[in-house]
């Protein structure tokens, strides 16, 4: 695997962290912490958030006006830490943990890094200052953030694999063979080389949520199914894209595979054998680099 020397200059910094006034400078043995408790809540298919309180992380507080705390949801501190871990709606969206840390200067970034991949190897990838570490069991990128005036540090985590477009087509394919009418029909992905990696279940106000995730030893994506109540019914495939340009592939190979999409705002469908695609990307704004991709397969029946 090929490693990235890490640079020794740093340009003005510019995006406003979390209560970044409040943060206090953290240093690389905080910031290890909490990128072990991402790794720890993180997997492809649903981020485990309950894991942070049994881990005595806790949402953060910051003061506002006379004094008041205030909760932060989706940002979580530990006493004796001064990293952040954040979990917020986008994240759970795209299945990330990001780990977020105050400097005590720009100068201290690249000290940083050494200091982090003394334990994590040297970084594998580089986009400008940002760096990308694709390691055996999650992958890791970091970024400069924060101003001149108050810098900080974002590490995001994913345990997501990257997946090429043949990967991808032969798993859609074999959840189109396993969706059926009523459920999902598990014993169909077998001879496909998918086996059931993991099922758990969670109870909430809304009723039984479970989850089901695949793995096949020849294919790098991975293949879930969600439940509501007792029956697990629609097959997903989901993973990493490496850039746009690998997206905009992926469009064009499952139109040509499947005909004509519809389009629904960013996302596009497919019909087929009575089942119904969707193409869902989770592309971030003004950022480069690999993003989430889902692609729902559920069953629809046979229109006239």
């Amino acid at each position: 695997m090929k490693r990235i020397a890490l640079l020794s200059a740093l340009p003005l910094l510019a995006f406003a962290s979390p209560a970044a006034a409040q943060m206090k400078p953290a240093g690389a043995p905080d910031i290890l912490e909490a990128i072990e408790m991402c790794k720890s809540i993180s997997t492809p298919v649903w981020m485990h958030r309950d894991l942070l309180e049994d881990s005595d992380w806790h949402t953060a507080e910051v003061r506002g006006e006379r004094r008041r705390t205030r909760k932060v949801r989706g940002i979580y501190e530990k006493l004796g830490n001064r990293a952040y871990v954040v979990l917020t709606r986008e994240e759970l969206r795209n299945r990330e943990c990001v780990v977020q840390a105050r400097l005590e200067e720009t100068s201290a970034y690249m000290p940083l890094l050494q200091e982090i991949s003394q334990t994590t190897g040297m970084p594998t990838g580089q986009d400008g200052y940002g760096y990308t570490w694709e390691l055996d069991d999650y992958n890791m990128r970091v970024e400069p953030t924060g101003e001149r005036s108050a810098p900080s540090v974002r590490f995001v985590i994913s345990t997501i694999p990257m997946v090429g477009t043949d990967d991808i087509l032969a798993a859609v394919d074999a959840c189109v063979a396993a969706t059926g009418a009523t459920r999902l029909e598990a014993d169909a992905l077998a001879p496909a080389g998918w086996s059931k990696r993991t099922e758990f279940r969670r109870k909430d106000s809304d009723g039984s949520l479970g989850i089901v995730m695949f793995e096949s030893a020849e294919n790098a994506a991975i293949v879930s199914s969600r439940a509501t109540g007792d029956d697990f019914k629609d097959c997903r495939v989901s993973g990493r894209l490496e850039s746009k340009e690998t997206a905009e592939n992926l469009r064009a190979a499952l139109t040509g595979k499947f005909g004509t999409p519809s389009a629904d705002d960013d996302k596009l469908n497919w019909s087929h054998d009575g089942r119904s695609l969707r193409l869902m990307t989770f592309e971030r704004a003004n950022q480069s680099g690999a993003f989430a991709f889902q692609i729902p397969v559920s069953y629809v029946g046979e229109t006239e």
